[in-house]
């Protein structure tokens, strides 16, 4: 679960806690700012724009190794491999991004955020995407 622009705050623990006892799954909210969380719109916007797709894509290859390795447990049941990505605003760029770029298996979910548009690389995708976006927002 990727955070919006203003850091891994409260509020995405929080959306991450209820998702994985509402679904019943593992629920990882990785920190792509490295520990900076503000409220100060003109440093989130700064945060969103100097952070790489490259190094986010890396953190989130990680958090697929941990999965991997932790939730394996020798299990052959496909239900325990399946894997989606969801974010908020700055998040849902970013995870869309992973997924087209890196993870064409995982499902995506993006609520706002930066849509990837171009055909050739939405049809690298092998998996479930929802975007969520308000009826009169620009994006």
């Amino acid at each position: 679960l990727l955070h919006e622009f203003f850091g891994l705050n409260p509020s995405i623990v929080e959306k991450a806690d209820l998702l994985a006892k509402d679904l019943g799954c593992t629920v990882i909210a990785p920190d792509t700012f490295r520990g900076t969380v503000t409220d100060f719109i003109p440093k989130a916007i700064w945060l969103a724009l100097s952070t790489p797709q490259d190094r986010v894509n890396d953190d989130l290859d990680a958090v697929c190794r941990h999965l991997e390795f932790h939730e394996d447990g020798g299990s052959n049941d496909d239900t325990a491999k399946k894997l989606a990505v969801v974010g908020f605003c700055y998040g849902g760029g970013k995870a869309i991004r992973y997924t087209t770029q890196r993870r064409q298996n995982a499902a995506t979910v993006v609520f706002y955020g930066s849509p990837v548009t171009d055909v050739n690389e939405l049809q690298q995708l092998n998996a479930p995407v929802c975007g969520v976006f308000g009826n009169q927002d620009s994006q």
